[in-house]
């Protein structure tokens, strides 16, 4: 009997208490946390007087913001929809989770990524065979490469380097290379002027004009071997440099296509089954007659 009373007492006091409070407290949340996401590392400073400030990498002074504790969440800036909830070691973020990422910080900073040095002595036979990205780094972000949708799986020949993407629409697109300094390069801008040079004639010159922009602008890339083992190629492209990690492979992995690229396949395979359906019926009724 003492035991079940106790018992009761118990809950009657925790049920007292303010729902913030039986969550989680304020004071696990003060202080500094460290997170990341596509690469940029995140460092977050939780102060006791409802104030916080976010320091992302690349950028030079950090942004100031409030923050309330709410049904033990915090809530920053008012932002209801993106609480951050203290899960007794991390803060997580849920709404990131739903839309398919992950946003966790701990108390630990977190070193940024650093990649091997070029190899100094690298000779263009350890350049052949298969290659297949898996981190890509674009716009600052360090990413995984399938799931930025920029993937890129490489075949080195010699100088010639045979490249296909789904992201970026290569289809064994060959690019060939000078080797010179340990590292396989193509200016594209040069090859398409020689090209016009070699063709001579202003109607076959036309031919090999990319685009405009390519014109305007310059499409270029650097394969470096690293001392690691992993290749690492440059892509530039009109100014933005996207620079892809890869791993050698005996064979390529499958790309899985974008959902939203199988749903319009199927919708086109649908329309395309439907006026055939009709046609054949249409056929049929006119033999009858």
């Amino acid at each position: 009997m003492k035991k079940i009373v106790r018992f009761m007492l118990i809950l009657a006091i925790v049920f007292s208490l303010p729902m913030s409070l039986r969550a989680a407290d304020a004071s696990a949340y003060y202080g500094q946390w460290y997170g990341e996401l596509y690469g940029m590392i995140m460092s977050l400073t939780i102060n006791e007087d409802g104030t916080y400030e976010m320091l992302i990498t690349g950028s030079e002074e950090p942004s100031p913001g409030t923050w309330e504790l709410k049904d033990g969440a915090l809530i920053m800036d008012g932002d209801e929809k993106s609480p951050l909830v203290f899960d007794g070691t991390n803060l997580v973020s849920e709404s990131a989770e739903e839309d398919g990422m992950k946003l966790v910080f701990g108390r630990e900073p977190i070193e940024e990524k650093v990649f091997a040095e070029p190899k100094a002595d690298a000779t263009i036979e350890e350049y052949a065979g298969k290659w297949e990205a898996h981190t890509v780094q674009f716009f600052g972000m360090t990413m995984d490469a399938v799931a930025a949708n920029l993937d890129l799986r490489l075949e080195i020949e010699g100088n010639v380097v045979t490249m296909n993407s789904t992201g970026l629409s290569f289809t064994d697109e060959k690019a060939e290379c000078e080797f010179h300094d340990g590292v396989l390069q193509l200016d594209a801008m040069k090859a398409l002027n020689e090209a016009k040079a070699a063709l001579g004639t202003s109607e076959a010159a036309e031919e090999t004009d990319a685009t405009e922009e390519t014109q305007e602008g310059s499409v270029g890339y650097t394969y470096t071997l690293l001392s690691d083992g992993m290749l690492k190629a440059s892509i530039d492209l009109y100014g933005e440099a996207a620079v892809f990690y890869l791993d050698s492979v005996e064979e390529f992995s499958e790309v899985p296509a974008p959902a939203a690229e199988e749903s319009g396949a199927a919708e086109t395979t649908a329309a395309a089954e439907e006026p055939a359906a009709e046609e054949t019926t249409a056929a049929a009724e006119e033999s009858a007659a």
